[in-house]
């Protein structure tokens, strides 16, 4: 699984479609990160604010679906992370 954020209230459902050319199938992303087996994920470089997350699963390389999305998350700047939970169960439907 990847997870990717973006600004709040920035996705567009056409984030998803198939890319053209060389794009990429989420170009407005401003991270992303993996999602290890026991369900860590680290994204990288955000500045402090309001961000969405999109969850989607792959197969191999390949793009599978959208698994659902976590709105609203809050970072803030300092030394100790923000963690957010993904479990798949709670996933929202829709941003």
């Amino acid at each position: 699984m990847i997870v990717s954020a973006y600004g709040d209230r920035s996705w567009a459902d056409t984030e998803a479609d198939d890319p053209v050319d060389e794009e990429s199938r989420f170009p407005d992303a401003i991270t992303s990160g993996k999602m290890c087996d026991e369900g860590d994920y680290v994204l990288a470089l955000l500045a402090a604010g309001t961000y969405d997350l999109v969850v989607t699963g792959y197969n191999g390389a390949d793009f599978g679906e959208i698994l659902g999305f976590i709105s609203d998350v809050v970072v803030v700047s300092g030394p100790t992370p923000t963690i957010v939970d993904a479990d798949t169960d709670d996933l929202e439907d829709s941003l």
